[in-house]
């Protein structure tokens, strides 16, 4: 058995989403409440951190460009280029004057990125669950989310399922059924159907 040694001693405020690239055989992560996206690359031990003038930083993707990755700077998408610094805005999903944040999205086969919105005080339904398509179009599938997390695809190209912490009465899970509770519930998640 292989003894488990610490790669990086970390110091994040909440690390999150782990991503190996392939391409360039390094691991990027962030510190949501930090705004920070972190990269290692176990061959030579190199740690970069990349800071951002964002309060949250909260989720990653890769890109078909090996330095380029789409990250959630707040309420907005951006395109950041680790080589150079380059930031550009692709797409802003909800209005910056929302007390809202992106949290966790992840991309499909046909480029379309699946992302959802959170409450930034964690009990209101502010929050809505989006589609941005390939020219950087948000479409909204559904609202009253309070924290969207957890983005799951397949490779069948068949709509996400998502975890979200919703008001009971919108929750609607995987396979249709509604939960009956009072107060809050947390439930996987699909999009809307009617009961």
């Amino acid at each position: 058995m292989s003894a488990v040694t610490c790669a990086i001693p970390g110091q994040d405020l909440l690390g999150e989403t782990p991503l190996w690239c392939e391409q360039t055989q390094c691991l990027l992560w962030l510190d949501i409440d930090g705004g920070k996206l972190q990269r290692f690359h176990p061959a030579t031990g190199r740690h970069d951190v990349f800071g951002f003038d964002a309060k949250f930083v909260g989720c990653l993707a890769l890109t078909t460009q090996p330095q380029c990755v789409m990250l959630a700077l707040d309420l907005g998408l951006h395109l950041f280029d680790m080589g150079t610094g380059g930031l550009r805005l692709v797409c802003q999903v909800e209005p910056e004057q929302n007390d809202n944040r992106l949290n966790d999205g992840r991309c499909d086969a046909l480029g379309n990125f699946w992302v959802g919105t959170m409450d930034n005080q964690l009990h209101r339904p502010n929050g809505a669950f989006y589609r941005v398509d390939p020219q950087g179009q948000a479409h909204r599938l559904f609202q009253d989310v309070i924290v969207s997390n957890t983005v799951m695809l397949d490779d069948r190209a068949r709509p996400p399922v998502f975890l979200r912490h919703a008001p009971v009465r919108d929750l609607a899970v995987r396979h249709g059924r509604r939960r009956r509770h009072t107060g809050q519930s947390a439930g996987v998640c699909g999009p809307q159907r009617s009961a």
